[in-house]
């Protein structure tokens, strides 16, 4: 039986400067950062760190936590630790709220998200 499953890694991240050399050094280089290695919910984040879902692009529609049951937590599946595991494509998103988790400036305003990503047919 072939299932198509698609991992998200651990490092659901968004970092706005480099890695820091330090773990103390976390909340200068990092606003946010989802493991997935034990909750859905994120390790750090200054706003809300809730995992909400969605059949719409609205906040207003979101749900709090995972509400899908084609989505799990592959402890081992990630590049790093855990992952997302999906077990099929189906309509809701996942998402976190924005506010306080990205340190956004109307001016001069940059950053960088990053996430691992397999795809296995």
């Amino acid at each position: 039986m072939t299932q198509r499953a698609l991992l998200f890694s651990s490092l659901f991240s968004l970092l706005f400067s480099s890695f820091p050399s330090r773990a103390d050094d976390l909340s200068k280089s990092v606003t946010f950062y989802a493991s997935f290695d034990e909750s859905y919910d994120a390790d750090f984040g200054s706003g809300d760190r809730r995992m909400y879902t969605t059949l719409t692009r609205e906040m207003e529609d979101a749900k709090l936590g995972m509400n899908r049951e084609d989505v799990s937590i592959d402890r081992d599946g990630g590049k790093y630790g855990g992952a997302l595991k999906f077990t099929k494509k189906v309509d809701p998103l996942l998402l976190y709220k924005v506010q306080g988790n990205v340190d956004y400036e109307k001016e001069d305003w940059r950053g960088t998200m990053s996430f691992w990503l397999r795809l296995d047919p």
